[in-house]
């Protein structure tokens, strides 16, 4: 019985670590892909410091 629990609980585990790791994939692209279209529209702008950069 504890085995079968252990084995559910490893897969889900292995399932959501897949996801977010697309999910960080997707964001390094995305940011990579339009960096220079947000960095346009971001120059009027004063620099924030809790703002983290892409």
């Amino acid at each position: 019985m504890r085995k079968w629990l252990q084995d559910g609980i490893d897969a889900e585990d292995k399932k959501v670590s897949r996801q977010r790791e697309k999910i960080v994939v997707a964001m390094r692209e995305y940011c990579t892909a339009f960096r220079s279209r947000r960095r346009k529209w971001m120059l009027p702008l004063k620099p924030r410091k809790n703002i983290a950069p892409c």
